[in-house]
Formats: C-alpha cells, sequence, structure tokens
C-alpha cells in the first residue's frame, strides 16, 4: 500500500483541531472527500480502537 505524508501549520488550538477531525458531523464532511458516506465507529482516543466504516 502506497503512504502519503502530509504537513501543514494550523493556526488554532490542539483541542479545536482535535474536535473538528473527529466529532461525528466534522468527520464526515470531511472525510467524504476521500470517501463519501465514510464515518467513524467507536472514539478516536489514545489507546482506543476504531474503525472507519461506509454507509
Amino acid at each position: 500500500m502506497k503512504e502519503i505524508e502530509v504537513s501543514i501549520r494550523i493556526n488554532a488550538t490542539k483541542e479545536s483541531v482535535w474536535a473538528t477531525l473527529w466529532e461525528d458531523v466534522t468527520f464526515r464532511d470531511w472525510a467524504s472527500i476521500i470517501d463519501e458516506g465514510t464515518y467513524l465507529k467507536g472514539n478516536m482516543k489514545e489507546e482506543m480502537k476504531s474503525s472507519l466504516s461506509r454507509r
């Protein structure tokens, strides 16, 4: 599998960025540009297992 690594500087708190990435509504919004219908099962917290799913 090919891996891609990207970085960017964001002028926001870590908490704000984390919430935008992993809260259900915002996750579905940005993840849909990769694969429409993708959503997160579980919680994205340190040392927890989660999975990405499609409708």
